[in-house]
């Protein structure tokens, strides 16, 4: 009876064990450990993909487990990835009114992640409802990992795309599908282990910093232009 009960709960026991490590990571980030943070938030990554694998590798799904797993990813790609960036600012020289920035982009994208919660704002095969959470995640990583402050204009302008009811162009669909989830997660686990001083991750980090500005600015245009929708 334990084993079936477990079983059936895996993928939402793994979606738990993710969130504690992206807690984790805030921690150690506060503590100052800003390296190790970046780690192990990438490693809740890594169980985000695998709990999908799980759950249908098991024929699992239900619609508390899509909630909790929703729920999860507004803590790993938000609310972490905010305190792990904030903690790594403090060691750099800014001003004080560039903290007041980082508030403000925060209570931003915090609410409009909780809205698409809250009211299931569920992107489709061929589009994000706004510019996705994903890329404020992706931004301040890796303005970490290529040793750049990011401009809070450019912080206040993503916050307002993801705020618009815009249709962002997303590349997966039933003719060109995303990459494997086990790829996905290898690529995931790579990066909780490589060294992060290295000239190559500054350069890489640099080119989807900047690949993350352009997407900002043309992903509703493309969507037009490639699904030849209004």
């Amino acid at each position: 009876m334990m084993r079936v009960l477990v079983k059936a709960r895996l993928p939402d026991i793994i979606t738990l064990v993710g969130a504690g490590v992206a807690g984790a990571s805030m921690i150690v980030s506060v503590a100052g450990f800003i390296d190790l943070s970046i780690r192990l938030l990438f490693l809740s990554y890594f169980f985000d993909i695998l709990d999908g694998v799980v759950a249908r590798r098991l024929g699992i799904s239900s619609e508390k487990g899509l909630m909790l797993d929703r729920a999860v990813d507004r803590v790993s790609q938000v609310i972490a990835p905010l305190v792990v960036y904030a903690s790594w600012v403090n060691f750099k020289e800014v001003s004080s009114l560039y903290y007041a920035f980082i508030a403000v982009y925060a209570s931003i994208i915090i609410m409009i992640s909780l809205y698409r919660l809250i009211y299931r704002v569920v992107s489709t095969l061929e589009y994000f409802h706004g510019l996705p959470m994903f890329f404020h995640a992706g931004l301040m990583l890796t303005a970490i990992l290529s040793d750049r402050v990011v401009h809070p204009l450019i912080l206040l302008a993503g916050a307002f795309m993801s705020a618009l009811p815009v249709r962002y162009y997303r590349r997966h669909s039933e003719s060109t599908p995303s990459p494997a989830p086990l790829l996905r997660g290898a690529i995931v686990l790579l990066i909780t282990v490589i060294p992060y001083g290295h000239p190559f991750i500054l350069v890489l980090a640099s080119i989807i910093f900047y690949a993350l500005i352009v997407y900002m600015i043309i992903g509703p245009i493309a969507y037009i232009v490639l699904y030849k929708k209004y």
